[in-house]
């Protein structure tokens, strides 16, 4: 008898209530990215904040997929502006039996139109649990070594350096699963912080 499977994976495939159950959770998840994407409108609409021009600050978008490192994935971009020069993004993440992270995402036009701001805002990062994207690319999500160190343990010099000369910037946050309950505080807070920093001098 070929029993290709192990225990583990047949119990698993015998298991439907596992796979409708999945589809429930993440149904949830889109459902309160959604509401959180309201939320983050109206905590923008009550700012001061004066993105780049043609920002998305009025929609924002909540997506999902099954294939991020072979796990489910929901995404809300807001706000938000991808181009082939230039990205001005906030990306909320939950990434199934890892996180929920928010990172602020800076490259090309936009980012160099801000780069004196964060040079001048360093220090405001500071003890605030930010982690820093030390990757050559800005499209991985993990948190391990050679993607994000902790923002505290750059030498403010250092930082600088990078603020003025990185191709991209990435500064995130993140929770674990666990704090779910926190998810909605967590991301307006993380919001207001990254809007402060990267908000010019009126």
């Amino acid at each position: 008898m070929d029993q290709f499977l192990t225990d583990k994976e047949f119990d698993i495939i015998v298991d439907s209530d596992f796979l409708l159950t999945k589809a429930g959770i993440i149904q949830k998840i889109v459902g309160k990215f959604d509401e959180l994407r309201i939320k983050m409108i109206d905590q923008v609409g009550k700012s001061n904040f004066m993105g780049p021009e043609n920002v998305d600050i009025k929609e924002g978008k909540v997506f999902r997929g099954e294939n991020y490192k072979n796990l489910p994935y929901v995404v809300l971009d807001y706000p938000k502006h991808f181009s082939q020069r230039s990205v001005f993004a906030v990306r909320t993440m939950f990434w199934w039996g890892n996180f929920f992270s928010i990172t602020l995402h800076l490259q090309g036009e936009d980012l160099d139109n801000l780069r004196g701001v964060l040079v001048e805002k360093e220090n405001n990062l500071r003890e605030k649990d930010i982690w820093f994207c030390c990757n050559s690319t800005p499209w991985e999500y993990r948190y391990k070594e050679d993607n994000y160190t902790m923002l505290d343990s750059l030498d403010p010099d250092e930082l600088k350096s990078q603020f003025r000369k990185k191709e991209f910037i990435k500064l995130s946050r993140k929770i674990d699963l666990t704090d779910y309950g926190t998810l909605e505080a967590f991301c307006l807070e993380s919001l207001a912080l990254y809007l402060n920093v990267i908000a010019k001098p009126q």
